[in-house]
């Protein structure tokens, strides 16, 4: 699901996981954007981050992106269901 308010998107992601997850957004669907570039959100569930961690980060080529040099995400929660 997602919903979205004048300054704040809320989504959650369900995907069939080892413990990786990451969604990109960008203006065209394209990784580069035509130069204006993308955000990526990946995220990680495991015995090191059990509660889930994830971060923020920017591409502009089709690359790995880099970390953002702002953070601007508000990271929740993350649980595991029978791999799910």
């Amino acid at each position: 699901y997602w919903t979205a308010t004048n300054d704040t998107f809320k989504m959650a992601l369900r995907a069939k996981s080892t413990g990786w997850m990451g969604i990109g957004i960008s203006l065209d669907g394209t990784m580069t954007s035509q130069g204006a570039g993308s955000d990526f959100f990946i995220g990680y569930l495991g015995n090191d981050c059990p509660k889930g961690c994830m971060r923020d980060y920017f591409g502009i080529v089709r690359a790995v992106p880099l970390l953002d040099s702002v953070q601007n995400i508000n990271f929740e929660w993350a649980d595991r269901d029978d791999g799910m």
